[in-house]
């Protein structure tokens, strides 16, 4: 047993925040790990603690367990009231409101704007409590037009802060005097009130001027707090131009060594003393600590990075993941990653950046990041690089187990693993979730690439998962099969590739254009494979073998109402031949037109591996990746 002892130089009247945050690791299981494996030590699965709970079990995305430690000191409490404690993982607030309703969890944090409703139920009650995290706007005072005072005096008295608290957190909030709120201990404010808002003073201080400025912000919603200063700024003689960027692009236009912005949306978390930047000598001098310190290591520092994302098989509810339909009625998606896998691989140095696909055999080299024109040649490679730089002069290479144009996802795959190696070599560790999210936005806002979320969400996450889409969130609900059942139906699915798929943006553009228009046929379409999505993770989660295959069947009917050239002649034989060799279902990989196409075959999949190869597909291994993208 050790004991540490922090001993303080005047009297404090609390032990400081950032002390009850430290973990103290333990030493018997982790001493013997090299500190570079630390991330991926078995304790982080498995881990121990001293508090009034054990741990139980933790499966990944879905829940954590604990139960009660009957030896918990009586000294400290003693052991808790509660049997057991259940954390479960539900990311999305709808999704988490509904759980709370219908009594399936206890407690659930909620979003403000759900508390009138929330408080109208009899069988809840609300909770809230203080949290430090203060907003504002920074301007930067090197730049025009905010190195005139009086320009910035007008933004701070166009300002209704009520209003904003009133209409961006419902209430829940305070108008704030400065950076650290009086709740603080150790505040010395007092005898200073915010600036009131007073329009017509803003507008005399502009002397009848419009004056146009850019807003930083983080995010890629509707911003509906940046969307309300626009609007107040606006009416005192402002034209203020919203620029939401992803958090790394963000925080390296404001950081001090670039103070590329004109006025930036900053929250600060935690305690600001923490959190907050240093300027003028001090900064200096930090920045200077830190660029010596690093010349002595430069050496130890890696130079080469990699990352493996896997491919999936979309079970069911396909196409419900893209795009109005999405936003308006919400998707359904059940998939599956397996083996097959996308890697890409940077090495930082050399004179020029250069781009390397080896499966497509494409490889290009510019000077500089001007030259990461989207182009049509390895957009994905240039889109990453925009959204990740790593340092002047790089070599990025990838390459896919998956063939061209399978329908397996392997451009989903792909962003990912690019997003996972490119932030790795950042020094970055982002969740799967934000992996999952910053690859879908390579792809269709970067790269240009119009399509849905499941493949990147499939790739980050690994195994079987249930997600649901309703624009920008999404609801991650793992499958979790009976061993002896993923077993048999990894035995008993056959995948065949018939050839690259057909199916472009301008398919996915005129599907959704219809559904827009109320095409019928293509919205009972959308409406079924949602619905098949839902009944297919009820028979994975029953073993359901039979079911899966039927629905598999199912789902492909629906699908090929989309389009009329969403099944292929190639696609249409190989159906047949499956069928007529004991094949219980199928559909095809992805959008279809081509591609791939998997099967659930009976006992004796025999018959069915040979009919398929006498049809001319060429038969794709199967196995599960219950583990999604890895990078090191």
């Amino acid at each position: 047993m050790w004991t540490v002892v922090v001993r303080f130089s005047r009297v404090r009247r609390a032990i400081p925040d950032v002390l009850t945050d430290l973990a103290i690791l333990p030493a018997h299981l982790l001493d013997s790990v090299p500190r570079a494996e630390l991330r991926r030590a078995a304790w982080n699965q498995h881990p121990v603690g001293n508090g009034p709970f054990r741990f139980v079990a933790h499966e990944p995305n879905r829940r954590w367990v604990f139960a009660a430690d009957s030896a918990f000191p009586t000294a400290l409490g003693g052991p808790p009231a509660l049997e057991r404690f259940i954390v479960a993982v539900v990311d999305e607030p709808t999704a988490k409101l509904a759980a709370l309703t219908a009594g399936e969890v206890d407690v659930a944090g909620i979003q403000p704007a759900h508390v009138a409703s929330v408080r109208t139920n009899p069988a809840l009650t609300v909770l809230d409590y203080p949290l430090i995290f203060p907003y504002g706007i920074v301007c930067n005072t090197r730049r025009a037009p905010f190195d005139d005072w009086r320009v910035r005096l007008a933004v701070a008295l166009a300002l209704d802060r009520r209003a904003i608290v009133d209409g961006y957190v419902y209430g829940f909030g305070a108008v704030a005097d400065g950076p650290v709120p009086p709740g603080v201990p150790g505040w010395v404010g007092g005898g200073r009130q915010a600036v009131p808002a007073n329009p017509d003073s803003a507008r005399q201080l502009l002397s009848g001027r419009r004056i146009a400025f850019e807003l930083l912000t983080v995010g890629s919603g509707e911003a509906a707090l940046e969307q309300m200063l626009q609007a107040q700024l606006a009416a005192v003689g402002f034209d203020v131009t919203i620029r939401q960027l992803e958090l790394t692009a963000f925080l390296e236009r404001v950081s001090p060594a670039r103070h590329d912005f004109q006025a930036a949306v900053l929250g600060t978390a935690g305690d600001p003393g923490l959190g907050g930047r240093a300027h003028g000598p001090a900064r200096r001098v930090a920045d200077h600590h830190r660029m010596a310190h690093g010349a002595v290591n430069r050496r130890q520092l890696a130079t080469e990075f990699r990352a493996v994302a896997p491919v999936r098989l979309d079970f069911a509810g396909g196409w419900t993941d893209v795009p109005p339909f999405s936003e308006r009625e919400g998707g359904v998606v059940v998939n599956a990653a397996i083996a097959l896998s996308a890697q890409v691989e940077v090495k930082l140095g050399g004179p020029r950046i250069r781009l390397v696909s080896e499966d497509l055999g494409e490889e290009l080299e510019c000077a500089d990041s001007r030259g990461l024109v989207i182009d049509g040649r390895l957009d994905l490679h240039k889109a990453a690089l925009r959204m990740f730089p790593v340092q002047s002069a790089c070599t990025l290479t990838t390459r896919s187990d998956a063939p061209p144009g399978s329908g397996l996802g392997s451009s989903g795959a792909m962003d990912v693993a690019l997003v996972a190696a490119l932030m790795l070599a950042r020094a970055e560790r982002p969740s799967p979730r934000e992996i999952a999210e910053q690859a879908w936005y390579l792809e269709t806002v970067e790269a240009r690439i119009p399509g849905g979320k499941q493949d990147q969400f499939a790739a980050a996450l690994g195994g079987f998962q249930r997600l649901t889409f309703r624009d920008p969130d999404v609801g991650i609900e793992p499958i979790t099969l009976d061993p002896g059942f993923a077993a048999a139906l990894e035995r008993r699915t056959l995948l065949c590739y018939t050839g690259r798929s057909r199916v472009s943006g301008a398919t996915i553009a005129r599907v959704m254009a219809a559904y827009e228009r109320g095409d019928p046929t293509v919205t009972a379409a959308l409406r079924a494979l949602k619905q098949a999505a839902a009944a297919m993770a009820e028979a994975l989660r029953a073993g359901d073998l039979g079911r899966v295959a039927t629905l598999l069947s199912e789902n492909w009917r629906h699908q090929q109402a989309l389009d009329p050239g969403m099944r292929t002649p190639e696609m249409a034989e190989l159906e047949h031949v499956m069928h007529a060799a004991g094949a219980l279902g199928g559909k095809a990989a992805g959008s279809g037109a081509g591609g791939a196409m998997f099967f659930v075959t009976g006992d004796n999949p025999g018959p069915a591996i040979a009919a398929a190869r006498a049809a001319g597909a060429t038969l794709l291994p199967v196995r599960w990746a219950f583990e999604g993208v890895r990078a090191w």
